[in-house]
């Protein structure tokens, strides 16, 4: 990420905040701390262990108020589409439930069209949803005429900020018409793929959707099913007729949409309307292989990247041996591939022996590990050789909490991703704030964060105290197997 873009120093003089690029959900990020010096002049340690800290990339900061989501932007697209752009990432189940109430700005005479309803989806990652209006008699109607101001209220998620109407964001109407999607570019990447690049998120692609003259036998693509939706696909040859430095012609059929799923591809700019013409490339693919440095972010994890986009990934797909002293190996608890399909972070489990400085270690890759189009790691590159480090494992613990306005939904969210398998209600105990249990109060979990719905409302402006119980801790863990380790929370009500 390179250098912070701006640093500040609070009034204690003792917490400094940094502001960076984004970061990648699931990566983990080294801040190294140099030339700093206290109030008498003394240089900060230039040891790893004092100057050096892990992080992990969390999509977003913390809401402003106390919630644990904040609504950041609202991006005009074009004139029947939106972004909304939120500061950290939501889960499917927020998706489907989210609701978006838009409305013209006081001050500006103008209507709406009636009937209108939005298709949603994330594009580029989950911190960006994309809406999409219609109405019951047209699919692209002109909704935000230009010179208008709007307002998107975004409702229906309960860990979204909403208090001073965090969660109302004003943006500007467009003249920019909804077209359809086009095909971009075609290119050959080596003998057996071609990528083919849209001018938009479609959906609807399958591998019968194209066709390579002459005689050239398509045997798969990296689109798992026609509802997925991306702007980039890549289309697998068969070994059999691979690609020669000749010039060849996609066909590209009927059936890919918009990723609303309302303006077929606009095949104007093909030949003919029916393909287009792109060079081929004789070379052949490529084994993936590690091409960086194994990292130890800590005695129990360890993170590297390949050189290529890879296929999905298991726990089994890689062991960690101890090769230096007496040859042990290292239990792996989670093995996870992150957004861009090449960086990999193995959590190993914290119930056994962590990695040391004292010893040496290797990472075995499965031959189960292939890049997108089938080719297995050589067996020259499936043992990288590393060295532990002494970095404490970060405990796992309830970092933030948030009530919603009727004082009803709690929503915990912990300093690390969660690997829960199961939890109910009687994993907590409640006091405070005049509550009152019912057989319908529910818990919920995802790899992010707990919501405990309650059916009775709490009372207002007093102090509700979840206890959570042994029992309950033991379920809660995270990738390295490490049980929660707050006891209770206290929560002030709205």
């Amino acid at each position: 990420m390179g250098y912070a873009a701006k640093a500040e120093l609070d009034d204690s003089g003792r917490v400094v905040t940094l502001l960076t690029a984004d970061h990648s959900s699931g990566r983990i990020y080294t801040i190294t701390v140099e030339s700093v010096k206290d109030i008498f002049g003394q240089r900060i340690s230039t040891d790893t262990k004092v100057s050096t800290k892990k992080f992990a990339g969390a999509g977003g900061s913390e809401a402003a108020g106390g919630g644990a989501l904040s609504l950041e932007a609202v991006v005009p697209i074009n004139v029947n589409t939106i972004d909304l752009v939120f500061s950290s990432e939501l889960t499917d189940d927020e998706l489907e439930d989210m609701g978006v109430k838009v409305r013209v700005a006081d001050d500006y005479d103008y209507d709406l069209p009636s009937k209108l309803s939005p298709v949603k989806f994330f594009v580029d990652n989950k911190k960006n949803v994309r809406l999409q209006f219609k109405t019951d008699k047209d699919n692209n109607p002109d909704v935000f005429e230009a010179g208008i101001l709007f307002e998107a209220e975004v409702i229906n998620i309960d860990r979204l900020n909403s208090k001073g109407d965090a969660n109302v964001e004003t943006f500007a109407g467009t003249s920019n018409p909804n077209e359809a999607p086009e095909v971009l570019e075609v290119n050959a990447l080596n003998s057996t793929a071609v990528e083919v690049l849209f001018s938009e998120p479609v959906k609807g692609i399958t591998a019968s959707r194209f066709e390579i003259e002459d005689g050239i036998d398509i045997s798969g693509i990296s689109v798992k099913n026609s509802e997925e939706i991306t702007d980039r696909v890549l289309i697998y040859i068969s070994s059999k007729t691979q690609l020669d430095d000749d010039e060849y012609k996609l066909y590209v059929k009927t059936g890919i949409k918009d990723a609303a799923g309302f303006s077929p591809l606009n095949t104007k700019n093909l030949t003919s309307g029916k393909y287009i013409e792109f060079d081929g490339d004789s070379t052949e693919n490529e084994p993936p292989f590690v091409e960086s440095d194994i990292t130890v972010l800590d005695s129990y994890t360890i993170q590297f990247v390949f050189n290529e986009e890879i296929g999905d990934i298991s726990n089994s797909s890689f062991s960690v041996r101890r090769t230096s002293g007496k040859s042990t190996s290292i239990n792996v608890s989670k093995a996870v591939l992150a957004d861009d399909r090449r960086t990999v972070t193995l959590y190993l489990n914290s119930r056994y022996t962590g990695l040391s400085s004292d010893y040496e270690y290797e990472l075995v890759i499965n031959s189960s590990v292939r890049d997108l189009q089938g080719m297995a790691v050589d067996s020259g590159d499936r043992e990288v050789e590393f060295y532990g480090e002494d970095i404490e494992l970060e405990e796992l613990e309830i970092i933030s909490r948030y009530i919603d306005e009727d004082n009803k939904v709690i929503t915990l969210i912990a300093n690390r991703e969660l690997n829960i398998s199961n939890l109910n209600i009687g994993d907590f105990e409640f006091s405070g704030a005049g509550y009152y249990g019912s057989s319908s109060d529910k818990v919920e979990f995802n790899d992010k964060s707990i919501t405990i719905t309650l059916r009775n409302e709490l009372d207002s402006e007093e102090e509700f105290l979840i206890e959570i119980t042994s029992g309950g801790r033991g379920k809660i863990k995270d990738y390295n197997n490490q049980e929660l380790s707050t006891e209770e929370i206290e929560i002030d009500t709205n």
